[in-house]
């Protein structure tokens, strides 16, 4: 387990020595390089949030528009919604997080 941490650790040191890091988002090249930009406040990921909430046809606010992190807001609209329907919540929320963060890792590692 050491040799592999210890190789993992030396692929993200020679990532960083032959790039320099960008400090912008690479989905709306504007904000800052954090996850709460990222899953929060881009203005990408806010576009498919309210395609996602236009397609279910249900109101809720995006996360952007709620003044709470992302784990909050997660939580809050969690609880506004019967316990039959809060897996597909949370399958929903885990999905729209995994393919922002993949079309990130593309934008960046595969331009």
């Amino acid at each position: 387990m050491f040799f592999m941490a210890n190789t993992v650790a030396r692929c993200g040191t020679l990532i960083w020595q032959t790039r320099a890091p960008s400090k912008v988002c690479q989905l709306c090249l504007v904000g800052d390089k954090d996850c709460e930009h990222l899953f929060v406040s881009c203005t990408y990921t806010t576009r498919v949030w309210r395609m996602i909430k236009d397609w279910i046809g249900v109101g809720f606010l995006l996360p952007s528009e709620s003044g709470l992190d992302l784990g909050e807001w997660w939580l809050a609209m969690w609880q506004n919604f019967r316990n039959n329907y809060r897996d597909a919540i949370d399958s929903l929320v885990l999905l729209i997080c995994w393919m922002v963060w993949k079309e990130r890792n593309a934008r960046v590692f595969q331009n």
